[in-house]
Parts: C-alpha cells; sequence; structure tokens
C-alpha cells in the first residue's frame, strides 16, 4: 500500500467518503485538492465512482451544484450588461434560434494534383454528386 493511501486505510470508507464529498463541496469539485488533502490517489477517487454507486451519486451532486453555481454566476453577469457572458450564453443554449457559429471550408482537393481535364471532369462528377446527395450516378 502506497503511503498517500496509508492514513486514509485506517478510517472506515464511510468516514473517509464523507470527507471527501466535504471536501469537494467547500473546494468546488477540485479532486487533486480534495484527494491530497485526504492522502488518497486521484485513482483511489474514481475507483470508488467506479464502485460505490452511493458515492458516485454524490460526486455527481456535487458537480452538477458546481455547475448550477456556475450558470448562476452567468446570469449575474448577464444582468450587469457583460456582452460576453450573453454570447456564451447564446452560443451554449440558443442553438435551436440559430446563435451557433458555422465555419466553412472550402477544400479543393485537385488543385496540387496532376489530373488530366478527362479526370478533373470525372472527379468533379463525383464530387457534385457526393455533396447533391445524388451518388447513384
Amino acid at each position: 500500500m502506497s503511503k498517500a493511501n496509508e492514513d486514509a486505510a485506517l478510517l472506515p470508507f464511510e468516514e473517509i467518503h464523507k470527507k471527501m464529498i466535504g471536501l469537494l463541496k467547500s473546494n468546488g469539485g477540485n479532486v487533486s485538492d480534495a484527494c491530497e488533502k485526504l492522502k488518497i490517489s486521484r485513482q483511489t477517487h474514481y475507483n470508488w465512482i467506479d464502485r460505490v454507486d452511493t458515492y458516485k451519486k454524490e460526486v455527481d451532486d456535487v458537480n452538477e451544484a458546481v455547475l448550477d453555481f456556475a450558470e448562476s454566476q452567468l446570469i449575474l453577469n448577464i444582468k450587469a450588461g457583460k456582452e460576453a457572458s450573453l454570447i456564451f450564453l447564446l452560443k451554449c443554449k440558443g442553438k435551436k434560434r440559430g446563435y451557433i457559429e458555422k465555419t466553412e471550408h472550402d477544400i479543393n482537393v485537385f488543385r496540387t494534383a496532376n489530373l488530366t481535364e478527362q479526370e478533373r471532369k470525372a472527379a468533379d462528377k463525383i464530387l457534385d454528386a457526393i455533396t447533391s446527395g445524388n451518388i447513384d450516378g
């Protein structure tokens, strides 16, 4: 057993579990910080999540609370007129209404290829069929 886990091994799981959840609640869900304070490895924490349903649920609840807090701060920023926060919210939650960034790519794979005119026309025909959805021909 590693030194990092020796101290934690002396405590009953339920006590370590409660301490870990308490640390996660107090530090905004920072796993590394909580594990360091409890002297357990991050892998131990993730093993508990995989193996103990009640622990996983409590960790999930902490993570949801962190997201709820962040969203409440985002709303406060929007109310304070912070445009970047408004744009962020629209990009995340306004996609159905068209608030989304689109990137268009113009890719011409034949620019540097040495194709004959006949090969180029055949390739263009295939690409047109693919982009139009008419791949039968």
